[in-house]
């Protein structure tokens, strides 16, 4: 009777530490399914393992220097108030800490940040209980679709045991190749939206920029420059010279210090015959004013900013 006691002590042990992991799967990362989602989820690991040891380090010493000196065993406390090293110390471990943390992280930022050179884009619009995706650059260019749940009803208002797929079930899925580099776009028709892939690493906001505010020259002419350092300067180079014949220069040319709506028709529609490709499906209004505003207010060039609105009045 003792022996089989003694033999049901492990098994439960056993059966503990199973249920345990399996609870873990539940509140844990999804499996990473990219390098991006992998790296995350190293430095999570790595951040925790490293909270722990400091944890135990630091409360380790301070109950260990309550006992070994209570008042029991005679110990009374030391008076001072300063004390260099102790100063120095504290100061320089915690610094070598952070850029520990620091370092690793401010790598996956900017690899999650990164955008340049994609093989796909895809624009992600968000509208209330579904999605819209616009493939808009690379394999798959011009297909356009409406994502929609498609979890049943019975599910949801639980009079129904939930799939295994629960509230994540869509008719139309995005769908991209595997080992291709895709850039993601997200804008709003009418609310907030979050688009959230977890398994890829990636959680962006959609909101809608509002064509109706009038910007500040500088915060719109430094929203420019990120966008035409992310789409024109490949092809219209930094100094805005351009590559021609091919890219023709923005310096002086007619079409930038010329009127406003030539410039807005020619980003918004593109030029056909050319390689300047419509950006109208691509840019919010908000960003196309911006990079217009940018081209017209720098190199020399001084034809004024353009609004969002103007842009919003141009769209066919």
């Amino acid at each position: 009777m003792k022996g089989s006691k003694l033999l049901s002590i492990p098994a439960g042990l056993a059966g503990l530490a199973a249920a345990v992991n399996a609870h873990a799967l539940e509140w844990y990362f999804q499996a990473p399914g990219s390098q991006l989602a992998r790296e995350i989820d190293h430095l999570h690991q790595y951040v925790m393992w490293l909270i722990i040891v400091i944890f135990v380090v630091v409360f380790g010493f301070m109950f260990w220097a309550c006992y070994a000196h209570r008042k029991s065993k005679g110990h009374a406390a030391e008076q001072f108030h300063e004390n260099t090293t102790v100063e120095i110390l504290w100061t320089v471990i915690p610094a070598i800490i952070l850029i520990g943390i620091a370092w690793p992280v401010t790598k996956v930022v900017i690899a999650q940040k990164d955008t340049s050179a994609p093989d796909i884009t895809v624009k992600v619009t968000g509208y209330q209980w579904k999605w819209g995706y616009d493939y808009i650059k690379g394999e798959g260019e011009g297909i356009s679709f409406v994502s929609m749940l498609t979890t049943p009803r019975d599910q949801i208002e639980g009079k129904a045991p939930k799939g295994e797929h629960y509230l994540l079930e869509v008719d139309n899925e995005m769908v991209v190749p595997v080992g291709k580099k895709i850039r993601v776009i997200t804008t709003a028709a009418d609310v907030i939206h979050s688009w959230w892939v977890p398994a890829f690493g990636a959680a962006l906001l959609a909101q809608q920029d509002d064509p109706n505010k009038k910007w500040d020259t500088p915060d719109l002419l430094a929203r420019g420059e990120k966008v035409y350092g992310t789409n024109c300067v490949a092809c219209h180079q930094p100094t805005g010279r351009g590559m021609p014949p091919a890219f023709p220069p923005l310096v002086g040319s007619k079409l930038v210090t010329g009127a406003k709506e030539g410039h807005i028709d020619i980003v918004l529609n593109g030029k056909s015959g050319t390689a300047m490709a419509p950006f109208g499906k691509q840019l919010s209004d908000t960003e196309i004013a911006a990079v217009i505003s940018y081209e017209r207010s720098t190199w020399g060039n001084k034809s004024g900013i353009v609004q969002p609105a103007e842009v919003k009045a141009r769209r066919k």
